[in-house]
């Protein structure tokens, strides 16, 4: 629920800056982290990845993946950048 509502926030940005969004997988899996925790994470994560955007010239996107994979969480959070990483 927190994830969905720190997505509501920054989608303002999101427009503003034509920053395409895509989401795909399930967050819950996060409850094993403290909520403050897992706000913090995400959304410092997406305001990587929105600054990053900010700085490149072409497509912009963020794209979120979460999965369970034996056992393990996974979270991936992809943008375009300029220069070189």
């Amino acid at each position: 629920e927190l994830t969905d509502m720190i997505l509501g926030m920054k989608a303002g940005v999101l427009g503003e800056q034509g920053i395409t969004l895509h989401c795909k997988g399930n967050l819950s899996p996060m409850k094993f982290m403290k909520q403050v925790d897992c706000c913090i994470l995400f959304s410092n994560l997406l305001d990587n990845a929105i600054e990053a955007n900010a700085k490149v010239n072409g497509k912009k996107y963020i794209v979120i993946q979460a999965k369970m994979t034996g056992g393990l969480f996974y979270l991936e959070i992809a943008n375009p950048m300029q220069g070189k990483f």
